[in-house]
């Protein structure tokens, strides 16, 4: 909870605006900058909206949806070990921040299907990349960040089922076994798709798709079993 807290800290920081100065170009105190990405943030204007973005897209989470805890954890993970002093990077963040907070959001309302819920995640990944007028670049960007964001809707729902099966071990152990053959199957399935396009500009898209469809369709089925 103080790592939510420092960080809304941050978001409120930024609603002062900026004054002309990097001192409070940031979401944070650039007085107080201490990592060599602190420093680069408040010395870029370009790094510093961004991060502005990000903390704004953080806000934006509800804190009783379903995969809040999972998105939390993810930023934090950002922040720590994955930030890097690029504008592509802080976007993607950006971007995972509010597809994530689309399905979050929807999740709220327990009787609402995932269906229901993957409408509103693909309306603002529509929007992401129509920003920049659907380039290859955004669209892996964008694409990339819905990915990142059905990964952590599959990790949530797959431990909501576990935990509802946890006293009937053979099918426990039947339900591992098929992840782990279906991943396999995944990784190999799309990775051929990918090959036939590796020459083209199209195979970031292709490969997305391949991936999303396979998750999209495990979370369908799983959502459905837990009762969304």
């Amino acid at each position: 909870m103080r790592f939510i807290k420092y960080l809304l800290i941050m978001f409120l920081v930024s609603l002062l605006g900026m004054s002309g100065t990097s001192a409070s170009a940031a979401s944070f105190d650039c007085k107080k900058a201490s990592t060599k990405i602190e420093h680069a943030i408040c010395n870029d204007p370009e790094l510093s909206k961004l991060d502005q973005e990000i903390a704004a897209a953080f806000k934006s989470l509800k804190i009783d949806g379903r995969y809040y805890e999972e998105i939390v954890e993810a930023q934090r993970t950002w922040i720590n070990s994955e930030r890097e002093e690029s504008a592509y990077n802080f976007e993607q963040q950006r971007d995972f921040l509010l597809i994530g907070s689309a399905l979050n959001s929807c999740s709220i309302e327990m009787e609402v299907e995932f269906s229901v819920c993957e409408a509103d995640a693909n309306i603002a990944l529509e929007s992401c990349m129509a920003l920049e007028n659907y380039t290859t670049l955004v669209m892996n960007r964008c694409g990339g960040s819905y990915l990142k964001a059905l990964k952590i809707v599959d990790r949530v729902e797959t431990n909501i089922w576990r935990t509802a099966h946890d006293d009937d071990q053979e099918t426990l152990v039947l339900f591992d076994k098929a992840y782990s053959i279906w991943k396999d199957f995944l990784d190999a399935d799309c990775a051929w798709q990918y090959s036939e396009y590796r020459d083209g500009t199209i195979r970031g898209q292709i490969w997305l798709g391949c991936t999303t469809g396979y998750y999209t369709s495990r979370i369908m089925k799983l959502n459905l079993e837990n009762k969304f």
